[in-house]
């Protein structure tokens, strides 16, 4: 939805997907990354709890590996 549907509009249990770029620098240690979500009150910029009780949500993770190079 490309940012054009806030959060505060969604019905309770709808499922919104939205894809984002990740870039990753090319300096950027190998290793294994979690990527965490959170979302905020658009008005007051404060986290909103998940459904368990905390402010943000593992949803995946990115292995980065050494470059080798164009």
């Amino acid at each position: 939805h490309g940012g054009l549907y806030p959060p505060d509009s969604w019905p309770v249990g709808q499922v919104v997907a939205d894809a984002k770029a990740l870039p990753i620098p090319v300096d950027c240690p190998p290793g294994r990354y979690e990527i965490v979500l959170m979302v905020y009150d658009r008005t007051t910029l404060a986290p909103l709890p998940t459904s368990s009780g905390g402010t943000d949500v593992v949803v995946g993770e990115v292995h980065v590996t050494e470059w080798a190079g164009e």
